[in-house]
């Protein structure tokens, strides 16, 4: 799969960076008539292109105080990192780090930024979804939640993967036209949750680490055995 997206002047801009403003198209990339292929493509990257025009994107515009002259965009096509699992195709976690957290929780300070990480593709966390999230100088701290409920409620329970499978009908002005929002016990039978979920044990009131067990799942990275503190 492949992703198409945008690489323009103002993204980075430091007063009012346009990053996340325009949309990233991302296509299967496996018709097997090269043609179709090709014509998936260029639709991908007219819509890129098309982005600038929105409605979201001429707000921002308004909003910024930004000319729309100073603008100059390329487009980039990306390879989508992850493995196919039958008609989806989806990375074991994707993540976004800040360099400034504004919610810091125990020893944590707002400079030691944050970073959340999610199961599947990123829109997840770009989207504004549930995600799990940690300082990175603090990766082992316990969660700022009140108690077991409070964090199974803030659980991730949805992923975003590319659509390998029957193509949809053709909507190309649609950023999610080939992306499955799919519930998580799809990804438990793709085999990829044992080292990513807790499971709720009703009878101790606890979170264990792992699959075992019927409980509720709750996507907590099987907590911090694979982080170290980065200062």
């Amino acid at each position: 799969p492949l992703a198409v997206r945008s690489s323009s002047l103002l993204e980075d801009a430091l007063d009012h960076p346009f990053a996340g403003v325009y949309g990233t198209k991302m296509i299967p990339n496996n018709q097997i008539d090269e043609d179709q292929r090709f014509q998936a493509l260029c639709a991908a990257i007219r819509f890129v292109y098309a982005a600038t025009y929105l409605k979201t994107a001429q707000d921002y515009f308004d909003g910024s105080g930004r000319d729309h002259a100073a603008e100059k965009m390329a487009v980039i096509l990306q390879e989508v990192v992850g493995d196919r699992h039958g008609d989806r195709y989806y990375p074991v976690m994707s993540g976004v780090a800040r360099s400034f957290n504004y919610y810091p929780s125990g020893a944590a300070k707002p400079t030691d930024g944050v970073v959340n990480l999610a199961l599947g593709l990123g829109r997840q966390i770009v989207d504004g979804g549930l995600s799990w999230g940690y300082s990175p100088a603090y990766p082992a701290a316990p969660p700022p939640f009140a108690d077991v409920g409070d964090r199974m409620r803030s659980t991730q329970t949805t992923f975003w993967s590319v659509n390998m499978g029957t193509p949809p009908p053709p909507d190309p002005m649609r950023e999610t036209e080939y992306l499955e929002r799919t519930d998580l016990e799809v990804a438990a039978a793709d085999g990829v949750l044992d080292h990513l979920v807790s499971t709720y044990d009703p009878r101790s009131d606890r979170l264990r680490m792992g699959c075992a067990g019927v409980g509720p799942r709750v996507l907590d990275f099987a907590r911090s055995w694979w982080v170290r503190p980065y200062r």
